[in-house]
């Protein structure tokens, strides 16, 4: 069982506000899965934020390695998958998202082993936005901001569950339990009830 624990990170910005990460570290190796699905207590106008730090990925095997999220409906034959896959042809590290709509995976940009990676997730009246978030150094100091990567599409169903899928793979992933709408108790958290 893995050690959930909270982060409180103050993020410097015009107005500083408080993100409240809840951690988690995994090492899964090669050829191997995890996954775990939280469930999503929010209709319409819903939105989540979760962070990824991948440190190793498999680029030798021929097994598919790295750490995404999907969004599933409730029968999980409709998804949204995203996140940080191994490329084995370049031996990089990239963002990618594929949906259960038939179309091709989608590589939104590269990143690099060891990096911050958000992702913002957000639904509303059947379409979806996933925003990558990355850290920019100001002064001295690190603020999260939206990329210019993102993502729009339609959304044919309704989410029930948020799934993390880590294969082969060493990552710490962060819930920001401050920046989302999908789970009550996660929101008294962070309010302290």
């Amino acid at each position: 069982m893995k050690t959930f624990f909270v982060i409180f990170l103050l993020v410097h910005s015009m107005d500083a506000f408080s993100q409240h990460l809840f951690s988690s570290q995994h090492s899964i190796s090669s050829g191997n899965a995890e996954m775990n699905s939280f469930e999503v207590n929010c209709e319409d106008d819903c939105y989540f934020t979760m962070f990824l730090e991948v440190s190793k990925l498999d680029f030798e095997s021929p097994a598919e390695s790295g750490a995404m999220f999907r969004v599933w409906d409730e029968t999980r034959k409709k998804y949204v998958l995203f996140g940080i896959k191994a490329n084995k042809q370049t031996m990089t590290p990239q963002l990618t998202i594929i949906t259960s709509s038939g179309e091709p995976e989608k590589v939104l940009g590269s990143s690099e082993l060891g990096a911050f990676e958000g992702f913002q997730f957000k639904w509303k009246d059947g379409k979806f936005r996933l925003n990558i978030l990355r850290r920019v150094k100001i002064d001295g100091y690190s603020q999260i901001k939206q990329s210019p990567l993102t993502f729009e599409g339609k959304l044919a169903f309704h989410p029930r569950a948020v799934e993390y899928l880590f294969l082969g793979a060493d990552v710490t992933q962060y819930i920001d339990a401050s920046s989302q709408n999908i789970n009550p108790e996660w929101t008294r958290m962070v309010n302290g009830s």
